[in-house]
């Protein structure tokens, strides 16, 4: 049986946050004094480097998104003034609902890009 989108979903950020992780991992090696020595070694880390560039910012738009959902909840949560719970409500279904189905829709394009998605690891 298909795993449910909110699973896929989930599961999908998730793997994206490793991928942030090796992203990191790279970077620190590529930055590393010990690496330039080596050519080989160099070019091997660019080039993963490279290839993990567009699911990084993929993670950093999901992020982004995320902190400001957070942001208005906490607003929406402790506004005293009916205007500024209206505010912190549209900020919430903006950010929300769209990143949702945006998420879902990743699913597909990141398979489509040699990205290996499990959804049982999810389970």
């Amino acid at each position: 049986m298909p795993a449910s989108p909110a699973t896929d979903t989930s599961a999908m950020w998730s793997r994206l946050e490793d991928v942030g992780k090796r992203f990191e991992e790279i970077e620190n090696e590529m930055a590393d004094p010990a690496t330039s020595g080596n050519p080989s070694r160099l070019q091997t880390l660019a080039r993963e480097h490279a290839s993990l560039q567009a699911k990084i910012a993929l993670l950093n738009e999901y992020r982004a998104a995320t902190d400001e959902l957070q942001q208005a909840q906490e607003v929406l949560e402790e506004a005293d003034d009916e205007e500024m719970r209206e505010f912190a409500q549209a900020e919430v279904t903006v950010n929300y609902v769209p990143n949702r189905y945006f998420a879902a829709a990743q699913i597909p394009i990141l398979e489509g890009r040699g990205f290996e998605f499990d959804a049982d690891a999810a389970r």
